[in-house]
């Protein structure tokens, strides 16, 4: 199921959290409602997971393919959006509990691959991390460290690091 090829250039994918502990001290509602007189908008999704879904099975799902794609000469970005609390942390980068986000499984996919494969030992790899907040560029992998734009159309990459 998992090693099907990369078909589509964009995918998108939506995922449910659940409420959070404080959500539910507060008694709030665990509901979609749509004021009167508003317009009711239906959206299509190529993937969508429920609250019970696992960061192994949007990996599985969404992320591994990308990684398949990339380990055969492609090339491929995966990211986040949604509203701050939206759970876009927890699924990217896991939780401190040690459950891993789908940037530390890919990873993990993309070495292991490499370590099993003497073909490939001539590769390198190349990550880069950024946020997008409140209309600016950040960089993850430099502390935060806040990017400068070129162009309106073009960002200078601040720190893409080949990875030993």
């Amino acid at each position: 199921c998992c090693r099907q090829p990369v078909r589509r250039r964009i995918s998108v994918c939506v995922r449910k959290r659940p409420l959070t502990r404080a959500e539910w001290k507060r008694r709030e509602a665990d509901v979609v409602t749509t004021l009167s007189g508003e317009s009711v908008h239906r959206f299509y999704f190529d993937q969508v997971f429920g609250e019970e879904s696992t960061n192994e099975e949007v990996y599985r799902r969404t992320a591994y393919p990308l990684v398949q794609h990339m380990l055969h000469g492609g090339s491929a970005t995966c990211f986040a959006y949604g509203q701050t609390g939206a759970g876009k942390t927890h699924t990217m980068l896991g939780s401190s509990s040690g459950i891993p986000g789908l940037y530390v499984m890919a990873v993990r996919d993309i070495f292991t691959h490499l370590s099993d494969t003497q073909t490939h030992s001539q590769l390198l790899v190349y990550v880069s991390f950024f946020e997008i907040y409140c209309g600016q560029l950040y960089d993850l992998l430099d502390h935060r460290k806040r990017c400068v734009f070129q162009h309106m159309s073009v960002c200078l990459a601040c720190n893409i690091r080949k990875i030993k």
